[in-house]
């Protein structure tokens, strides 16, 4: 074979690969950002603020899939990827870390730290939590708790889990009441 054909028959293969690699990279990169000036809502990154069902206003997300799922809902803060992904007709939340206050299903929420008040709660009336810290609040349901600390009130079961202070890492992490 001679030299000439081998460079064109290596260097082919080499540039149609280079070509699909940025094509694949140009295609990646959506990161969305936005405001609106109707509503007073600001967006950016990935999927930020994408799916906003009832009309939610004074809403800030900044990160991947912040503020993904929002039925509703005013003046809600969400910093960092899956912050208030879950977020159903709540006023007045902030999250910030990843999956911070996941599931919010109350007003004046607030979670600060990776998986900070996670699952958030799950009744009518659940509210004025704060949680500061890894885990702080994780699967914890109610209102008026305080978390702080690493895993401090992160696996409260009970439904009526109220009035709860909590400092210090994995303080009242099994609590079951008020």
């Amino acid at each position: 074979m001679k030299p000439s054909i081998k460079f064109k028959t290596a260097t082919l293969p080499l540039l149609i690969t280079l070509a699909l690699l940025a094509l694949s990279a140009a295609i990646r990169a959506s990161c969305h950002d936005g405001c609106d000036s109707v509503l007073q809502n600001t967006f950016l990154g990935e999927n930020a603020l994408p799916n906003s069902n009832g009309m939610p206003a004074g809403d800030t997300a900044l990160g991947d899939h912040a503020l993904f799922s929002v039925f509703g809902g005013r003046y809600n803060t969400a910093v960092g990827a899956d912050a208030l992904y879950n977020l159903f007709d709540n006023d007045e939340n902030s999250a910030a870390g990843y999956q911070a206050a996941f599931n919010d299903f109350g007003d004046g929420n607030t979670a600060v730290g990776a998986y900070a008040f996670f699952a958030g709660g799950a009744g009518p009336f659940e509210g004025y939590n704060t949680a500061t810290g890894y885990s702080a609040l994780k699967s914890s349901r109610g209102s008026y708790n305080t978390a702080s600390g690493a895993f401090a009130l992160a696996n409260g079961r009970s439904q009526e889990s109220n009035y709860n202070t909590a400092t210090g890492a994995y303080a009242l992490e099994n609590n079951a009441g008020s």
